[in-house]
């Protein structure tokens, strides 16, 4: 009988099983085995987990605003046994399994510079907010020469004339700088084509390149209002759409269509792009979007957000948004609220129902206080102590290196609205002249009392100041070592500070200084270029509006018709920021 080399199934199965318990055995004791520095646990400082880049904002942050020191939590971590760690971004492609490790022992004493973790790698923060990644060796030496008087840290001076970067070349080079060119007719087609992708990354980048660099014609804006309706790319599509509305009027009553005939997905992305061209500039938009703020879904944030830039042209939905902020809808609630106070004097029949929100508690106090406000400026003077109150809280919450949630920044904000009936929240205000919200408070200040005119000058041309940075401690690291590096300045000059934090600087300068304006109107060009350079639409907050006066003067302007479009498309984003964030 001829033999066969077919053996019995339950064989197979056997093998099998023991391949998968040897596995689990060689994962049971690799983990049991592993570094510490491949284990995760929780964040003590913050109390979740956070990438390296928002670990190092908050630790410089926290630093900034108490004379360097470090956050009186790490003084417990390793003690306890609780581990600090992260999967910082800039090493996986190196390590995927790379976790920075923070103990408190790890920090140095000295310059304002700390070095971090007991792993394989180290990082070094500085107050500047720069890193890099060290060897071991690297390190321990940084360790031992870190102590030596010889190294110290370099500050920017100070200059005695706060409006010297007006002088500064990179303030000027706006006019120079080109817009992007527009798409070629071969790369519209393929976009077009790819909105329908099966891969849906494709179809996210279709979506995006058509929406910032698309031609205003009609196969682009078909194409865009197809695809609201395509998963992943109803977010670009909307942005686009709403970009496109400035040079083609047909997309606002094309867009209202989908609003009130098309799917859901569709529906609402033809919500956000309404509401990015701010209902003020769409107006036949006002009646369907009351219509939804009941809908399924999150439309109806959506449409509450939406009225509230429609301002007093949207009174006609006070009855239905007063239903909305008396509802359980949290976020939705908020929106209404803020609606409420946007639409102003002609709300006041929700100054009763706002009124019994606030004394019972509800959780959205400031936006509550605000629309209050708007609504009728004699409730103002009863609800300083009130926005003092929250301010104050927050600074001595005990919560250590946690930035400020937004009805912080919103109180500071409220309470320069208020003006001269908030004399009472001078010296909170000025206590918070240095740190994250040094831009609210000295603006807040100039609009309580003009005589805070050189304060709060001081304070905003920080923000404004141009620096070409001499080498440091970090360079030299950098330079004598094989370490990575992330964030290290280069030698030419750079802008301080962000463009979040540069445009409402500039715009309160502006309203501050008329004798000025002239002169920082360069920036403000400059400013719109870097805009379209990079596309800031998650980098705005609603300190913005400070720009929106300089916006309407450039406006009024002889520009360039690309300028021109340019500052429409910003002066729409800024006015339709996210309301919620009030």
């Amino acid at each position: 009988m001829k033999k066969t080399n077919r053996r019995a199934p339950g064989s197979w199965l056997r093998r099998c099983l023991w391949g998968l318990l040897v596995g689990f055995v060689i994962l049971v004791i690799a983990g049991l085995t592993a570094p510490k520095v491949i284990r995760c646990h929780k964040d003590p400082l913050l109390g979740y987990w956070h990438h390296l880049g928002q670990i190092s904002w908050a630790l410089t942050t926290y630093s900034g605003e108490n004379g360097g020191k470090l956050p009186p939590n790490l003084e417990t971590v390793g003690s306890s046994g609780d581990t600090w760690t992260y999967f910082p971004e800039i090493t996986r492609q190196d390590r995927p399994d790379s976790i920075i490790v923070a103990l408190a022992k790890s920090f140095s004493k000295a310059d304002g510079t700390y070095l971090v973790g007991t792993g394989p790698h180290k990082m070094v923060l500085s107050l500047d907010g720069r890193r890099i990644l060290l060897k071991e060796a690297d390190y321990l030496k940084c360790v031992r020469d870190q102590q030596h008087p010889s190294w110290k840290s370099w500050k920017r001076i100070e200059s005695p004339d706060p409006w010297e970067f007006l002088t500064e070349p990179l303030w000027h080079t706006g006019r120079e700088l080109v817009s992007p060119e527009p798409l070629a007719p071969q790369e519209v087609r393929k976009y077009i084509r790819q909105l329908n992708h099966s891969i849906k990354t494709t179809r996210w980048d279709a979506s995006g390149e058509l929406g910032d660099h698309g031609p205003p014609d009609k196969d682009v804006i078909d194409a865009l209002l197809q695809a609201l309706s395509v998963p992943d790319a109803g977010y670009h599509s909307a942005h686009g759409l709403a970009r496109l509305s400035i040079q083609d009027r047909s997309v606002v009553p094309r867009l209202i269509t989908v609003l009130e005939s098309g799917d859901r997905a569709s529906a609402y992305w033809a919500a956000v792009a309404l509401e990015e061209i701010g209902l003020q500039n769409a107006r036949a938009a006002i009646l369907p979007m009351t219509g939804k703020l009941f809908a399924e879904g999150d439309i109806p944030t959506t449409a509450a957000k939406a009225l509230a830039g429609a301002g007093p042209h949207a009174a006609d939905a006070v009855p239905q948004l007063i239903e909305l902020a008396r509802s359980d809808r949290s976020w939705a609630s908020k929106c209404a609220v803020i609606a409420l106070g946007r639409i102003g004097p002609q709300a006041r029949q929700a100054l009763a129902p706002l009124k019994h929100m606030l004394e019972s508690g509800h959780g959205n106090r400031i936006d509550l206080a605000r629309a209050l406000c708007r609504i009728d400026p004699a409730q103002a003077s009863e609800l300083v102590p009130m926005l003092v109150a929250e301010i104050k809280s927050q600074q001595s919450s005990g919560k250590h290196g946690q930035p400020m949630d937004h009805a912080f920044f919103s109180a500071i904000d409220l309470l320069g609205e208020i003006g001269p009936q908030a004399t009472a929240a001078i010296p909170v205000l000025q206590a918070n002249l240095k740190g994250s919200a040094a831009i609210n408070a000295a603006w807040a200040l100039w609009r309580i009392d003009p005589g805070f005119s050189e304060t709060a000058t001081r304070t905003l041309t920080r923000y404004l100041t141009v620096s070409t940075r001499r080498p440091d401690r970090l360079d030299q690291l950098a330079r004598n070592t094989g370490i990575r590096q992330n964030q290290l300045h280069s030698g030419k000059p750079g802008f301080d500070h962000s463009f979040a934090a540069r445009i409402p600087a500039l715009g309160a300068l502006w309203q501050i200084h008329p004798d000025k304006r002239q002169a920082l109107m360069p920036l403000l060009v400059t400013l719109l270029r870097e805009w379209e350079r990079e596309k800031v639409l998650k980098k705005l907050y609603p300190n913005a509006r400070t720009a929106l006066p300089a916006l309407h003067a450039l406006l009024e302007s002889e520009i360039a018709p690309d300028l021109r479009t340019l500052a429409i498309e910003v002066k729409r984003k800024i006015e339709t920021t996210d309301p919620g964030r009030w």
